[in-house]
């Protein structure tokens, strides 16, 4: 029974089996039909994947058209704004240059009348100056030869005045000298006049390459740059010996440096121990009076000056305490007055070229 019971279940398990291969066979076949029919739908889909791909492509190259359209079209819009803002602005210029216009148009034509007002007014300005130049120049011709007449008479008057004036001087220099004469014969005066320097100092040294001399004197005496000193010596007899001038150039306390000034290359050598003076300086100075007019080289003004600068005293009154006087032109009555009180007289062209340059 039990042998039974396995072989039904045997069979049984075989018709399950069976009905179970059956059973696949069938959905295996309708599986792979139904797989070919998907296959084949699936290809239908790819289709219109791909269809729809290209409209989706197609789709998006218009939108990007259409959207780069809509840029152009506002950039279009702001341009046509801009250039509508830019019309009504020169639209408001060009009202305001025509106004403009019209009003420098009036203010020409004010100008144009003023000008022309002013150009008459000239026109005549200029006939009244030409008419009274004319005049002018008549009138100045006319005093002119007047003027030359006069200037004639004057001149014929001056010649006349310079002769009678000339008369008048020389009558007078002959009355001085008379007196001057008559004085000396009465008084028995003795002009007391200058002949050579005292010598103030002495030659140290000779520098002959460089023409210069090394004086014993210096600014603790009285000496200043720019004084001028005779360079001279006694001879054995007592006769004096000119070597020319020299001029200081740098000083000291106790001495002074002084350039030679060779104006006769046949003059005597400068020697060390030689002698320097001027009757324009002495140690503590002179009193100075000067006598008569001066207008060779200096005037009265400009020897003052020099004698102050070399340390004198140029006095206003001729009195006993002059030292000396310098005879001017027309001082004969006053050298003569010096002479009586012993004073020492020298002229001008003595004195000069010891003053300046």
């Amino acid at each position: 029974m039990t042998n039974n019971v396995y072989v039904y279940i045997i069979i049984l398990f075989g018709l399950l089996g069976s009905m179970s291969s059956l059973l696949c066979y069938n959905l295996s076949k309708e599986a792979q039909e139904k797989l070919e029919s998907n296959r084949v739908d699936m290809k239908g889909v790819e289709a219109r994947a791909n269809d729809l791909t290209t409209k989706l492509k197609t789709l998006g190259e218009k939108q990007s058209e259409r959207i780069k359209l809509r840029n152009e079209s506002r950039v279009l819009a702001s341009s046509i704004l801009a250039a509508d803002r830019e019309l009504k602005r020169a639209s408001l210029h060009r009202g305001w240059y025509e106004r403009g216009v019209e009003f420098h148009a009036a203010r020409s034509d004010r100008l144009s009348g003023q000008v022309a007002s002013v150009q008459d007014a000239m026109r005549e300005e200029i006939s009244n100056v030409e008419r009274t130049q004319q005049e002018m120049e008549t009138y100045y011709k006319s005093a002119g030869e007047d003027m030359g007449h006069r200037m004639d008479g004057l001149k014929h008057r001056e010649e006349e005045n310079l002769k009678t004036k000339t008369f008048e001087t020389a009558k007078i220099e002959s009355e001085v000298k008379n007196y001057e004469i008559k004085i000396n014969r009465e008084h028995q005066v003795v002009y007391n006049r200058f002949a050579t320097p005292e010598g103030v100092g002495r030659i140290l040294e000779v520098l002959h390459g460089e023409h210069k001399i090394i004086l014993d004197v210096g600014s603790a005496a009285g000496v200043k740059q720019n004084f001028k000193f005779k360079v001279f010596n006694l001879a054995p007899d007592g006769e004096v010996v000119d070597k020319g001038f020299a001029v200081v150039k740098s000083v000291s306390d106790m001495y002074a440096v002084a350039a030679l000034l060779y104006d006769d290359p046949k003059r005597e050598p400068v020697l060390p121990g030689d002698r320097v003076g001027s009757p324009a300086y002495t140690q503590g100075g002179r009193r100075f009076f000067l006598a008569g007019k001066f207008d060779t080289k200096f005037n009265k003004a400009q020897l003052t000056s020099y004698l102050q600068y070399m340390g004198n005293l140029v006095v206003e009154e001729l009195s006993p305490s002059v030292d000396m006087v310098v005879e001017g032109k027309f001082s004969e009555m006053q050298v003569a007055q010096a002479a009586t009180m012993g004073i020492l007289i020298i002229r001008e062209d003595q004195l000069v070229p010891f003053l300046g340059d």
